[in-house]
């Protein structure tokens, strides 16, 4: 039943993208829900015109003071681009807590500039391991998760491309169907952690080339004193030198 609900307000987003308007300010108390179930959005007041859905568009101050940071995505605290992918962020969000019955980020009391260092920085918890999650079984919460979390990702290319994917999704899931998106795979992870860590990265990787380049150069030369000896035994025996041989086999081992 949330999803359905939620699905009606994702049809009324993707109505203003089809118009070049994204929303930036996306949040259950700018969704009016009428007794018959018709889903309002309210508070346009920090909209942005769009020139085409394929083109982001700059932020202004304005925008980001009245922004809701617990519903921002990671471009708008950054005051980088918005486009689409905005809206799609915020959707999750909503997602997220119809679901779970709590944000991803806990605002808390925590100051502004934590909030959105967390938000900016961090990865929110899966909802199946969300504290006042609603039961249900494991099998329909790992679908549940990407949905969420692909909607929330904080790489704006890693998202639903529009709403029109996420409505597909969420008819995929309904259908019991398998989802287009799909969790993030160890090589994103395992690449996300060297950008973020790369200074401590660098020195593992300087540490690991020079015990590589040790072995390497100690390899060479063990080999090459094994090929001598064999040389000097070789020519010891055609020689006739038995007692000359012998040593030389010895250093070979």
């Amino acid at each position: 039943e949330r999803l359905r609900l939620f699905h009606t307000v994702c049809e009324a987003v993707q109505h203003a993208h089809r118009h070049l308007v994204i929303h930036r300010d996306l949040k259950p108390s700018n969704i009016l829900v009428t007794p018959a179930s018709e889903v309002k959005l309210l508070d346009f007041g920090i909209a942005k015109q769009l020139d085409s859905l394929d083109l982001p568009a700059d932020q202004t101050q304005t925008g980001l003071r009245l922004l809701t940071p617990a519903y921002a995505a990671p471009e708008q605290i950054r005051g980088a681009r918005v486009g689409i992918y905005t809206d799609v962020y915020a959707l999750g969000v909503i997602l997220y807590q119809l679901l779970t019955g709590r944000l991803p980020f806990e605002p808390g009391g925590r100051s502004a500039e934590e909030v959105a260092r967390i938000i900016t920085e961090e990865a929110p918890p899966r909802p199946s391991a969300a504290s006042h999650a609603t039961p249900a079984p494991a099998s329909a919460w790992a679908d549940l998760d990407v949905l969420c979390l692909t909607a929330m990702h904080a790489d704006p290319a890693r998202r639903y491309s529009s709403v029109e994917a996420l409505i597909r999704d969420i008819d995929h899931y309904l259908a019991s169907e398998p989802l287009e998106a799909r969790p993030d795979g160890w090589t994103y992870r395992c690449g996300k952690f060297l950008r973020r860590h790369w200074q401590i990265s660098a020195v593992v990787s300087a540490a690991v080339l020079l015990v590589v380049a040790i072995s390497a150069v100690f390899a060479l030369r063990l080999a090459t004193a094994r090929d001598a000896a064999l040389a000097e035994a070789w020519l010891a025996l055609a020689d006739g030198k038995l007692d000359d041989a012998i040593p030389a086999l010895d250093r070979r081992d």
